[in-house]
């Protein structure tokens, strides 16, 4: 599946060295803000995606162009059924970005079209103490 394939910036850099276990008050704030851009993308509000991600995706991809494929890509899923939280990575160093704090999320998704994927979520706390999404792939389960 070719799902997101040219905006799956976060999955191949976040297989580097440095992986951390987190408890679960750690992995909250990560975990609401991949949520909350999750929902914006349930709905459709691309734009809102891409404006509230982090630097390291905006530098990578133009607005128009997140957009777009966005729309070609995730809009075919249609509705979101069920999404499950499955576990949270926590790293210090990703490769091709600067030594920083950074997680992968994942969950496990139900849509109306293909019925079962999981999606990964690419987050990088930025310097004002917020997680921000830098990367998002979805496949099958």
């Amino acid at each position: 599946m070719k799902f997101l394939s040219t905006l799956a910036i976060s999955l191949c850099l976040f297989a580097g060295p440095a992986a951390q276990a987190q408890d679960a008050a750690s992995e909250a704030p990560a975990k609401a803000a991949a949520l909350q851009w999750l929902a914006l993308s349930d709905a459709g509000n691309y734009a809102a995606t891409w404006e509230q991600a982090g630097k390291s995706l905006k530098d990578q991809v133009s607005r128009s162009k997140w957009q777009s494929v966005m729309q070609n890509e995730r809009a075919p899923l249609g509705g979101l059924k069920a999404r499950q939280f499955k576990r949270a990575t926590f790293m210090k160093q990703v490769t091709g970005l600067p030594d920083g704090e950074y997680c992968e999320l994942e969950f496990n998704a139900t849509f109306e079209r293909p019925a079962a994927l999981v999606e990964a979520v690419g987050m990088q706390k930025d310097s004002d103490g917020v997680w921000r999404v830098i990367g998002y792939f979805a496949k099958p389960r």
